[in-house]
């Protein structure tokens, strides 16, 4: 877990209301695989930003890290390189994923999860 608590961690409700329908990770853009360490994630999407909550975990992992998982700010996003503002506590390797947390004020409406497909989605 990420060992410092701000209120960057929470959220501001700066994205506003609303309403769910769709799939989480599919329709919405904000899932990928990852690895990495330190205040580096290496992943791939082109809807990270600068200021976003991320919850990465270690979704799948065969040297007993399975179920790890770290709270972070993107402070840079570059060519699939995501640098956090703190350091995460935890190494993070392949079968992790890094998904962003958005800020809204007010939630509606219901959503679809995806299932685990070997690289992301089942959180």
């Amino acid at each position: 877990m990420a060992t410092w608590l701000t209120q960057e961690q929470y959220g501001n409700g700066s994205n506003g209301d609303k309403v769910l329908s769709g799939t989480f990770g599919t329709d919405f853009g904000y899932i990928a695989s990852c690895t990495g360490s330190g205040t580096s994630l290496s992943a791939t999407n082109a809807n990270f930003a600068v200021g976003q909550i991320v919850l990465v975990h270690q979704t799948q992992n065969i040297n007993s890290t399975a179920g790890w998982w770290d709270v972070g700010v993107i402070s840079n996003y570059s060519a699939g390189t995501i640098t956090l503002k703190y350091a995460l506590a935890n190494t993070y390797y392949t079968g992790a994923q890094v998904i962003a947390v958005p800020k809204h004020r007010r939630l509606t409406g219901s959503v679809t999860l995806s299932a685990w497909n070997g690289t992301t989605g089942g959180i």
